[in-house]
């Protein structure tokens, strides 16, 4: 009888081994360190951060594929933040590293969902807070 798992290990290269291997290492770092309420919480704040930046783009008449290119790129950066915060959370001397990169986003998102509020509905927000906005972007 043969054994399809033992057939694709045998048929498959050292390279690729050694890189599913280290494939599997992040991934399981990565996952140990950010649990699904971190992951949860900043995907829910990236999509409220498009849907009203895509508000604000529409209510200045500025919808744009670049904004859209500009979006993929900060969500590639976020990955990749992530992903060091998963495996420096293994480390004890980086630990501090894994919650301050996941405490830069969600706090980056959360100044950007503010943004696009008050330009949406100004109201909305306490004018202090909206004084304050304006002097981040500025």
């Amino acid at each position: 009888m043969i054994d399809p798992l033992k057939e694709v290990f045998a048929s498959t290269s050292l390279i690729t081994k050694l890189g599913a291997a280290a494939l599997a290492f992040v991934g399981a770092s990565v996952l140990h360190s950010l649990t699904p309420m971190v992951i949860g919480t900043i995907v829910t704040l990236v999509l409220l951060d498009a849907l009203t930046g895509l508000g604000v783009a529409i209510k200045k008449r500025r919808v744009s594929s670049k904004k859209w290119y500009r979006s993929l790129v900060k969500l590639s950066n976020y990955a990749i933040l992530m992903i060091v915060a998963g495996l420096a959370g293994d480390i004890q001397i980086l630990a501090w590293l894994s919650s301050t990169f996941l405490l830069l986003i969600v706090v980056t998102e959360l100044i950007s969902l503010l943004e696009n509020i008050s330009l949406l509905e100004p109201k909305l927000l306490p004018a202090q807070i909206v004084k304050v906005l304006h002097l981040i972007k500025d």
